[in-house]
């Protein structure tokens, strides 16, 4: 026993040793058979490296923990030291990534956030190498000088768990911004039906029948955007010359706040396909939505990489094999659509196909019962 844990100057409050030689087949065996990723695979060698594993706990005063690890031979402990760097390398790199993301961000708090996890990350890790000293690596917490590295490490550990209740509070916050912009589409669409006496169609036409300009530019003057209206040239589509100058223009309004695509593409899309909302080249009046204006969808939030330059006669074309493609990535479990009658609702992205048809159509007379909002 003397020789598995060296001398001990002062007997801890609890002590554990485990002997590794007479347990190394039964955890050599199911170790060999874990589908372990190619990275972490030198795991595997370190129970035939090992002759014991202990533990010391102190639970008056300054709280310490050490953990012993003594290999076969000295060889053997800088091999489990080279493992234990590579893994450390590992999570040194997903951390990073992950904090990249966060960073990228344009939301201040998440951009400290990923700072935060950096400096925080950066020292638990560094925490967690254990020392060499011939052939035991000690890993020591608590206590003395190691008070603040176990501090460290709390805080680590706290920041890791209020860090999800943070972003989810963030998401429902964009979440509600991205509702209250459809709600605002939804206003000015009945009020472009009030001037119009119909809503606007997908786009403009060319007298070949060609789209021009998109539905959100013809929106403009009824979202108090009639300055950036009047500078595009109605009879031009939206790439010519002087139209194309207009697009980096982009009312926020158009995009979703949780969305990443580029500043210049909307997430709102029209539903467009016979027998939708949006069909033809002329716009439907409130008359033309028999089954309802609050069972029929206008438009819908679409994801990342369906988001359309928002001056483009580009936006959600109905496809029956593929019924909500491009649609349930905006947010956390579903989208937002605007019905006609100016509510918004959320769907889930596993909503019955059938019943978001249903939702769909004007006139298809089915029911609509099991939308999931």
């Amino acid at each position: 026993m003397t020789a598995v844990l060296g001398r001990i100057a002062e007997p801890p409050d609890a002590l554990v040793v485990v002997l590794v030689e007479p347990i190394r087949p039964l955890i050599a065996a199911p170790l060999a058979m874990a589908p372990v990723p190619p990275p972490l695979a030198e795991v595997k060698k370190i129970p035939d490296l090992l002759t014991s594993v202990g533990a010391k706990v102190n639970l008056h005063g300054d709280f310490s923990l050490s953990l012993s690890l003594r290999a076969t031979d000295e060889a053997a402990a800088q091999q489990i030291e080279k493992i234990i760097d590579s893994l450390l390398a590992i999570a040194r790199a997903q951390m990073t990534a992950e904090a990249a993301k966060m960073a990228s961000s344009s939301d201040p708090v998440e951009q400290a956030m990923a700072k935060y996890q950096l400096r925080v990350g950066d020292r638990m890790l560094q925490t967690l190498r254990p020392v060499r000293k011939g052939e035991t690596l000690t890993l020591a917490g608590g206590g003395g000088k190691n008070a603040q590295m176990t501090s460290v490490a709390t805080t680590g550990i706290l920041i890791a768990l209020l860090l999800p209740a943070v972003q989810a509070a963030r998401e429902a916050a964009r979440r509600a911004s991205s509702t209250n912009n459809l709600k605002q589409i939804g206003l000015a669409m009945h009020n472009y039906h009030d001037a119009k006496k119909q809503f606007p169609a997908r786009a403009n036409f060319d007298k070949q029948g060609k789209p021009l300009l998109s539905w959100r530019v013809h929106l403009l003057p009824y979202l108090e955007e009639d300055a950036l209206y009047k500078q595009f040239h109605l009879d031009e589509p939206w790439d010519s010359e002087h139209n194309r100058q207009l697009i980096p223009m982009m009312p926020a309004l158009y995009r979703n706040p949780s969305g990443s695509a580029a500043p210049d593409k909307a997430h709102y899309l029209a539903v467009c396909g016979a027998g939708l909302a949006f069909d033809g080249a002329q716009g439907r009046k409130l008359g033309d939505f028999k089954d309802g204006t609050a069972n029929t969808i206008l438009v819908v939030e679409a994801d990342d990489d369906r988001a359309a330059i928002w001056t483009k006669p580009d936006d959600w074309q109905y496809d029956a094999e593929h019924p909500l493609a491009g649609l349930g990535q905006a947010h956390p479990g579903g989208f937002g659509a605007l019905f006609a009658d100016g509510h918004v609702d959320f769907l889930a992205k596993d909503l019955d196909p059938k019943v978001f048809h249903a939702l769909l159509t004007i006139a298809g007379g089915e029911p609509t019962r099991g939308a999931n909002r």
